[in-house]
């Protein structure tokens, strides 16, 4: 609920008021200082090509493992979590929400929130955590796939703003987006909890 209110306050903030467009152009400015270098230019091929694909097959072979292991229900609901939350952005962007003129210095006129490569990249990469599943027994595993998702999600939203795609407030929308979306599926995938007070 505290991620949806989150996308929510982040689109009437950030994008339907005059000040937070104002907050937004000065953050994605600060962002185009990234954009030096071999390193600046590759961000935005890296985070709207490179990365959905490759999270794409890492998701799909996580995918594979589970169903042998007969976790069908949760690679279900994983193939929802990706198609659900970015058709929802896509649907949100395209056919719900607007963007408010409120002066060229602002730029597009026409709305990019929330941002589906986002919501592609960050959503695969929940679902790749879920099916994944690290066990406590395991810590520098989960550790390290925690560690290598957040920088995958971080080039994700560095570079769709560094490539001039999406606005900053874009890219958190769509992060909080699936972040709803994902807590709601691992809701309801865990058990229910043992002192619940119902009889067996």
């Amino acid at each position: 609920m505290l991620c949806a209110l989150g996308a929510v306050g982040t689109y009437v903030v950030g994008v339907l008021t005059e000040p937070g467009q104002r907050i937004d152009v000065e953050i994605f400015g600060w962002a185009q200082r990234l954009h030096v270098g071999l390193v600046g230019d590759a961000l935005p091929s890296l985070a709207r090509r490179v990365l959905p694909a490759v999270m794409a097959i890492v998701a799909l072979g996580c995918g594979f493992r589970s169903l042998v292991q007969g976790r069908t229900r949760l690679v279900v609901q994983c193939l929802a979590l990706v198609v659900g939350s970015t058709s929802l952005c896509w649907l949100l962007r395209e056919h719900v929400l607007g963007r408010p003129y409120y002066g060229d210095q602002y730029s597009y006129l026409h709305n990019t929130f929330p941002s589906t490569h986002v919501a592609l990249v960050v959503s695969l990469c929940a679902a790749v955590w879920l099916l994944a599943r690290p066990t406590s027994r395991s810590l520098s595993l989960a550790l390290a796939l925690a560690l290598a998702l957040v920088l995958v999600v971080v080039l994700a939203l560095l570079g769709n703003v560094v490539g001039h795609a999406h606005r900053p407030s874009d890219v958190l929308g769509s992060l909080l987006v699936v972040a709803a979306c994902a807590l709601l599926v691992r809701r309801r995938d865990s058990p229910p909890s043992s002192g619940s007070g119902r009889l067996p």
